[in-house]
């Protein structure tokens, strides 16, 4: 499930397959096999820094639109970028 949002970088919303490693997540989760879930990579300068899991549980309600999720996601993205430039320049300021 988690490796559709780092390989094709995008969010990924749906059920989860009950294939070996995401009943190995699900365990390491609480063992229940959630009805819908939903995985956002967060992207830094193009790679996949993390991903932001979340699902249903067994009795939740459907998860629904998950565009203001995507936007903080994005939002949060563009604060990394941002910070890893002030970084560089500052490196780059003192090594001269």
């Amino acid at each position: 499930f988690l490796r559709v949002a780092v390989e094709e970088r995008r969010i990924h919303l749906g059920p989860l397959e009950p294939t070996r490693l995401n009943l190995k997540l699900i365990k390491r989760l609480g063992g229940i096999l959630p009805r819908e879930s939903v995985a956002i990579p967060l992207l830094v300068r193009g790679g996949v820094h993390l991903v932001l899991y979340g699902d249903n549980g067994l009795d939740g309600p459907p998860i629904g639109p998950v565009d203001v999720l995507e936007g903080a996601v994005a939002r949060a993205s563009r604060i990394l970028e941002r910070t890893l430039a002030a970084r560089e320049r500052k490196g780059s300021q003192s090594a001269s």
